[in-house]
């Protein structure tokens, strides 16, 4: 009986969605989506992450959710950016009140590979920019999101760039609202078991 409430409680805190691939040199089993107490999570949500230490959460897009060899639930996350954090490099531009502002380049602070528990929410990121690959926001949209960007933040070249590239982390058109259906997984290479925002405040 022991056992069986044990399972319960697994099944009613968390339980594994749609299969993807399978890592073939990391031994992983991908998923494309997953529920967490009650909330169902799929590949490129945007999501609310616990960092220790601090008051306010990491904002990130999940772009891979995968089970190991030794069952730890990871995701891996490319991460938003606040003004605030890269408060050195902002410029002239003057960012709206929920305005944040989504890695690209190559670096320290493009993503980075999580425990699937650091997860604390769902939040809703709206994409304002005006460009063809992007689905133009109705005003019910713009009214329901937590946070909006139209920018991207290189982190290699430490800079606020208004054209997005073509590719972010190996994802095509990642800053869509809508990125396409497709789990055919780019080369990614898994580099960190448990690492939290590297580099997190861009301050120098």
């Amino acid at each position: 009986m022991v056992g069986l409430e044990e399972t319960n409680m697994e099944d009613d805190y968390f339980n594994w969605g749609k299969k993807g691939g399978v890592g073939e040199e990391e031994r992983v089993q991908f998923y494309e989506s997953f529920t967490l107490e009650g909330m169902e999570y799929s590949l490129y949500d945007c999501v609310h992450l616990y960092r220790s230490g601090c008051r306010e959460t990491d904002i990130g897009k999940l772009v891979e959710i995968y089970d190991t060899e030794d069952h730890e639930k990871k995701i891996k996350v490319v991460w938003f950016f606040r003004p605030l954090d890269i408060h050195n490099f902002l410029g002239d531009w003057k960012p709206c009140r929920n305005e944040i502002l989504l890695a690209s380049g190559v670096g320290q602070g493009l993503s980075n590979v999580n425990p699937l528990e650091a997860i604390v929410q769902k939040c809703n990121v709206v994409c304002t920019l005006k460009d063809v690959r992007n689905p133009q926001p109705s005003e019910e949209e713009l009214r329901m999101a937590s946070y909006i960007f139209s920018r991207n933040f290189d982190v290699g070249k430490r800079q606020i760039l208004e054209n997005f590239p073509d590719e972010i982390s190996g994802i095509k058109d990642l800053q869509a609202s809508q990125v396409p259906d497709k789990f055919e997984r780019p080369s990614w290479t898994i580099k960190c078991a448990f690492q939290v925002r590297i580099g997190r405040s861009l301050s120098s």
